[in-house]
């Protein structure tokens, strides 16, 4: 595995770690998150620029 994961719809390629894009047809890269786990319960995510 390379890092990336390909959209089933439109075929652009991101990396799974930071969102950038790395083929399109996208010209935009997606916003990325850092998740943890919750104290109580579930968990916490926050985005990333």
């Amino acid at each position: 595995m390379d890092g990336c994961i390909d959209c089933p719809w439109h075929g652009s390629r991101f990396e799974i770690g930071t969102g950038r894009r790395r083929r399109g047809p996208t010209v935009y890269d997606q916003p990325h998150f850092e998740v943890r786990l919750a104290e109580a319960a579930g968990y916490e995510a926050r985005r990333v620029s």
